[in-house]
């Protein structure tokens, strides 16, 4: 199974440090190729440090994979209607150009519920938005979280709170019944 992580900015890299951890196999996609290739060499060394068997690729063009997870586009902070809507948009459909509209598209990148809707319009019948409110997606290392909450996913040295926490809980309910 070969999961797409389409953008790797701040919280590409943090879902896609997690997947490793846990021995996913990623591509990883974005338009910024100085970035992609650095965000590669941080998971290999990643994964060596994790002992994790993923296997890591880049893709220049938008990827063909399993599942995506699309947190491409303009931060949240900057969507400012209707200029970067149309921006983050645009960068969405081109990362998702590639997939099957049966694919099962995990959508990140905001307004995440207007997107989803202009995508059931064309077809694709299974994106899932996740994480409405990103501003909680951090990693910190253990010490620095006083009150752990109900959203934390504790991984081997980190902890991770929001998106991150609700890719990995989907993804493992989902491979288990689909893939195992």
């Amino acid at each position: 199974m070969q999961i797409a992580i389409c953008g790797v900015g701040r919280v590409g890299q943090e879902i896609s440090l997690m997947l490793v951890y846990r021995g996913y196999n990623i591509v990883l996609y974005d338009i910024n190729e100085k970035l992609l290739r650095a965000e590669k060499i941080e998971l290999e060394i990643a994964k060596n440090i994790f002992k994790s068997r993923s296997v890591i690729t880049i893709s220049n063009e938008p990827p063909n994979a399993d599942i995506y997870v699309v947190s491409c586009g303009l931060p949240r902070n900057s969507v400012d209607e209707p200029h970067n809507f149309a921006y983050n948009l645009e960068a969405v459909k081109d990362a998702i150009s590639n997939a099957d509209y049966d694919k099962l598209i995990l959508l990140i990148t905001n307004p995440t519920k207007k997107i989803k809707n202009v995508l059931d319009g064309m077809g694709y019948r299974n994106v899932i938005v996740i994480g409405d409110i990103m501003d909680r997606t951090r990693i910190r290392l253990y010490g620095s979280i006083k009150k752990p909450r109900r959203d934390v996913f504790e991984g081997k040295g980190f902890v991770s709170h929001g998106v991150t926490a609700e890719v990995l809980s989907f993804l493992n309910k989902y491979t288990k019944y689909n893939y195992d």
